[in-house]
This record gives structure tokens, C-alpha cells and sequence, in this order.
């Protein structure tokens, strides 16, 4: 008798960063709290956004936001290119333009995303963005991100997600190699 296998298959669950150009650098005017790769999650709405500025071209999305664990993920505005955190008060997202040099928020009465300047930044929401849940996943070290059960790892290969109980780390997003 033979041997009955079993192949699984699923939708595409995880973001693609594949056929992409090369990797776009850090301008040497970049704001401080850019970066090229990284995540920021949201423990009040309970979302994960994930930004990969240095691997998509200027015309292609490079932000996406997601539930706690990460199942589908939404395209966000192309003009995003790192988000850094919600303004504590306000509840706005805050980020940074794909040019690295441009603060953005997402405006919540006009539902879109509006520019603003370093100066209106700095008064406004700097001291008020709660930046302990943001990470820059650039290089290739591995880094760990603990929001409760939740546990997001970056390293050299892409985002991962796994529950604290189960033990297995799930690739979400690969980065471009």
C-alpha cells in the first residue's frame, strides 16, 4: 500500500518584497526617527504595521498595517514610508514620508494623511508619540518584539510573528535578498 501525503496550501498570507530594485539608502538628511525597515504595533487597536521604504520603488506601496497577528495585510498610502506611533492624546498616526524628510499624520476628521512641518512636529507631537513599540529592523541582527502573548522577530530574512504558547515562529514578510 503506499503513503498517503498531504499537501496544504493556503492564500497568500504574507507581504511580497520580491523583483524589487535595489535597496533604497538613507539620505544623509533623513529625519531621526526614519528607518528603512521596521515595525511599529499598536496595542490599542491592536494593528501591526509594517514598513519596507529601503526595498520598494517610489511608486509602490511600502507600508502596510495588519491585525495583532498579522493574517492579512492592507496597503497603506504610498506616500508612507516609516511609521513611528500614535500621538497619545490625539490618537493621530504619525509618519514619515517616503522622502525621509517630510513628517506626516493621518488626519482624522479629513481621513487622509497631510504633511507637517519639523517645527509644528516638534511642539505638537513629539513628546507625545509613544515610541517603545517601534523597531527598526534594519541589518541583519535579530531583534524581538514583546507585546504580550505577541512576539514579532525581525532578522536578515523578514518579520515573523508567533504566540508566546505555540513556540513556532510564521514568516510574514521576506525581505528582498
Amino acid at each position: 500500500m503506499g503513503v498517503l501525503k498531504t499537501i496544504t496550501m493556503s492564500s497568500k498570507n504574507n507581504v511580497p518584497c520580491f523583483d524589487i530594485p535595489p535597496i533604497i539608502q538613507r539620505d544623509q538628511n533623513a529625519l531621526p526617527e526614519y528607518y528603512g525597515r521596521g515595525i511599529y504595533v499598536d496595542t490599542e487597536s491592536s494593528h501591526i504595521y509594517l514598513c519596507m521604504n529601503q526595498h520598494v520603488e517610489s511608486k509602490k506601496t511600502a507600508c502596510y498595517y495588519s491585525n495583532k497577528i498579522g493574517n492579512m495585510w492592507t496597503d497603506m498610502d504610498v506616500r508612507v514610508g516609516a511609521v513611528i506611533g500614535h500621538h497619545s492624546q490625539t490618537k493621530e498616526l504619525y509618519a514619515i514620508n517616503r522622502n525621509q524628510k517630510t513628517y506626516l499624520y493621518f488626519d482624522l476628521f479629513y481621513k487622509k494623511w497631510l504633511a507637517i512641518s519639523n517645527l509644528q512636529f516638534n511642539k505638537t507631537a513629539l513628546k507625545n508619540l509613544n515610541t517603545n513599540k517601534t523597531v527598526n529592523l534594519e541589518g541583519d541582527e535579530e531583534k524581538i518584539l514583546y507585546n504580550g502573548l505577541n512576539q514579532w522577530m525581525g532578522n536578515v530574512e523578514g518579520l515573523f510573528y508567533r504566540n508566546e504558547s505555540s513556540g513556532t515562529w510564521l514568516l510574514k514578510a521576506k525581505w528582498k535578498r
